[in-house]
């Protein structure tokens, strides 16, 4: 490639150029930055800095049009191209369960039934589960494999179809769903995941929305299992496979009056079997014209139920609201058991306005009763700053300043903070924060003490109102990792509670046991990528990173940092880092399980 760069590097490149920077290189002045910059920008990374700047800017002012695809035309030849391979060394058998439970789902079922009797990979059985009264209007099928059962008291789940027909089922069940049309291939790559993961016990795929005009539109590309997500809404959909022995083993564990539906099994399930795969390939679709008022609503309502259940089973006490504009979503707010102390680390050198503007905005507007602030002094030399440290040290009780006189290292300035605090809890935090409300750290910590939590990150909004950080992907593509940046506050995706590989430490919350865990911050990653290897670490104890969109701060961002390879030396820096990081994590950086690769692809005629 003519760059220099290792391979790890090259691989990593695409979501590496998003400089992860905790403070600024201060003390520099701004002709002597300017002369560094221009000497760097003649050399041959530095030309390609300018150059991707450039097409950056080009982009986001419209002059140069990104490529994109017609997604009804990309999901039609996504299907020819992915049609079935002639053998299996295993084949599978599947029972395919589609309760109809009222009238209205018999309008279009069929198209359902059509879309299972059309599939390529042709060892399965249907059973049709309904009241006697709803089987007067189905027609009579002459496939062998369709069978109509009756059960006026329970169509999905009831003991008596647990007895007659998981037994003679299948070895996996699909949990299928009047709403809702198959692809194609939808069984044979189902089956094709089994011949490659045999452990899977749960399997689930990507979906669209098929129009009454036959056009694929809206497609929900979706992560690996991600449990917090899952708890905001049914992102896995109301068709799944499962394995059969397993879905007998959920039924044994579970009463069958808990189990009013899909979310509610999916719940049950997650929590017995680890084993779910994800096949990031479109494979059912919805069919845009059984959505109606009534149907809208009782999904809603049954949403909210299945979620409140899934808390009552874990004997977990939360708040379940709405999200406006966002059918069958919910953000949860778990009711804090305790208010441990949390200590807030807060590294700097000088910058007296910014960090006058965080240390103020959590002082006075924090409603959490048990916290301290950890200021790191990493060389600050202005009578402004020490003037602020005295003033503090004189006013709070839970104030306090450290000093650290060591070369610019933000994970040993971190680790420094760390070894002082006294929290349960520590949070990092940048010096050019604002706390925008007065619940933030009590919503954070309520969050922190549900089981299974590792990292907690918030939405970072820049001074206009636009995302900073929303999450961080390790496979993004283009302009890096950083999910969301730059598009409004409560854009798509942004809302709900969610599962990322790592969160950003300009604010991260974390258990100071599961921090010491790991040995702390990484300090081999003294500028970059330092707060996604700690999320990473942590995440291998068995915890899971996590998104609160419901808690969000101002980063002045800009403001106190400079490009990150604004010359040679920090050039050379990165490289480093950027080297260091992908060796660690190749894997997860070439698939992360939170990012379905699908959305790296920009499409048209599809609202996402």
């Amino acid at each position: 490639m003519g760059s220099g760069l290792s391979r790890a590097e090259v691989v990593s490149r695409g979501f590496m150029k998003k400089n992860i920077h905790k403070i600024s290189s201060h003390g520099t002045g701004k002709l002597q930055s300017i002369a560094s910059f221009a000497a760097f920008a003649l050399t041959r990374p530095g030309m390609k800095v300018l150059a991707n700047a450039l097409r950056k800017k080009l982009r986001s002012s419209g002059i140069i049009k990104e490529p994109t695809v017609d997604y009804h035309q990309w999901i039609l030849a996504h299907e020819r191209n992915n049609a079935p391979q002639p053998e299996l060394a295993t084949k599978p058998t599947f029972t395919i369960l589609l309760p109809i439970h009222a009238q209205e789902d018999t309008a279009h079922l069929d198209k359902v039934i059509t879309s299972i009797t059309a599939q390529t990979y042709s060892d399965w059985k249907l059973n049709i589960t309904c009241t006697d009264e709803l089987k007067q209007l189905l027609p009579a099928y002459t496939d062998p494999r369709i069978h109509i059962a009756t059960d006026q008291y329970h169509p999905i789940l009831s003991a008596q179809l647990t007895k007659d027909l998981l037994n003679e089922a299948g070895e996996y069940i699909v949990l299928m769903d009047a709403h809702y049309s198959l692809g194609p291939h939808y069984l044979y790559k189902i089956a094709k995941q089994l011949n490659d993961t045999p452990d899977a016990q749960l399997i689930y795929t990507d979906e669209d929305l098929l129009t009454e005009a036959g056009r694929y539109t809206v497609p929900l590309f979706k992560p690996g299992f991600a449990p917090d997500l899952l708890l905001t809404h049914n992102y896995i959909g109301d068709v799944y496979c499962m394995q059969t022995s397993l879905l007998q083993y959920v039924l044994r564990m579970y009463k069958t009056a808990a189990l009013q539906g899909a979310y509610d099994l999916l719940f049950a399930t997650t929590t017995l079997s680890n084993q779910l795969h994800n096949i990031p390939q479109v494979l059912v679709h919805k069919l845009a014209a059984t959505i109606t008022d009534t149907y809208t609503d009782a999904r809603n309502r049954a949403a909210k139920a299945a979620i409140e259940n899934k808390l009552k089973w874990g004997n977990q006490k939360a708040t379940v609201e709405a999200i406006p504009g966002l059918p069958c979503h919910y953000n949860v707010y778990p009711h804090s058991k305790r208010t441990p102390l949390v200590s807030i680390i807060i590294p700097t050198k000088d910058q007296y306005s910014l960090l006058k503007t965080t240390i103020d905005s959590i002082l006075q507007k924090t409603d959490y009763p048990n916290y301290e602030i950890i200021l790191i002094n990493n060389n600050s030399t202005t009578t402004q700053f020490f003037e602020l440290v005295k003033a503090y040290k004189a006013q709070y009780a839970n104030f306090t300043c450290i000093d650290a006189p060591i070369p610019f290292n933000f994970p040993a300035l971190i680790n420094i903070g760390a070894e002082a605090a006294k929290g349960e809890y520590l949070l990092l935090l940048n010096n050019d924060m604002e706390v925008r409300h007065n619940n933030w750290l009590t919503l954070m910590v309520a969050y922190a003490q549900k089981e299974g939590v590792g990292a907690i990150g918030a939405k970072l909004l820049y001074p206009d109102g636009t995302i900073q950080h929303a999450g961080i992907a390790l496979s993004a593509a283009d302009d890096g990792a950083h999910l969301y940046a730059h598009l409004p506050a409560e854009a798509a995706g942004t809302q709900t509670i969610n599962n990322y590989s790592a969160v950003t430490g300009a604010c991260l919350l974390c258990d100071k046991s599961h921090f010491e865990m790991v040995d702390g911050m990484n300090e081999d990653l003294p500028v970059e990528y330092n707060d996604l290897d700690l999320c990473l670490r942590i995440q291998a104890l068995g915890f899971y990173t996590v998104y609160l969109p419901y808690v969000t701060l101002i980063h002045h961002e800009s403001a106190t940092r400079g490009h990150p390879l604004r010359s040679k030396a920090s050039w050379q820096q990165h490289r480093h880092d950027q080297a260091v990081f992908a060796a660690a994590w190749q894997s997860l950086i070439t698939n992360d399980p939170y990012y379905n690769p699908n959305r790296k692809l920009k499409f048209t005629g599809a609202a996402l």
